[in-house]
């Protein structure tokens, strides 16, 4: 892989370099680290804190929503996609209930 590979060729090379355990394990991890990022923000109380907050959250999310792309490609990717349709269309009639 060159170093201008596509954002697909390098999440594939990734879990070809990697493996999927080892990815699945990283997933993981990146989510704990999202959710002690979550807390912190939470817990920041003034300008000092809220700012690396919210850099934290930012990275954190980033580097899951990299994990989530790289899951995406591991399993079928259809699958979440439809999924996830299906989530949003049953929040979206959650919310018109709760709101008419």
């Amino acid at each position: 892989m060159n170093a201008t590979g596509s954002k697909e060729e390098v999440l594939k090379a990734a879990l070809d370099t990697y493996g999927a355990d080892a990815q699945l394990d990283m997933l993981t991890e990146e989510c704990a680290e999202l959710i002690q990022a979550v807390c912190k923000y939470k817990r920041a109380r003034d300008e000092e804190d809220i700012g690396p907050a919210v850099d934290s959250l930012f990275e954190e999310l980033a580097d899951v929503g990299i994990m989530i792309d790289q899951m995406k490609i591991l399993f079928d990717g259809g699958g979440i996609a439809r999924r996830r349709s299906e989530k949003i269309g049953r929040l979206e009639w959650r919310l018109k209930a709760r709101w008419a």
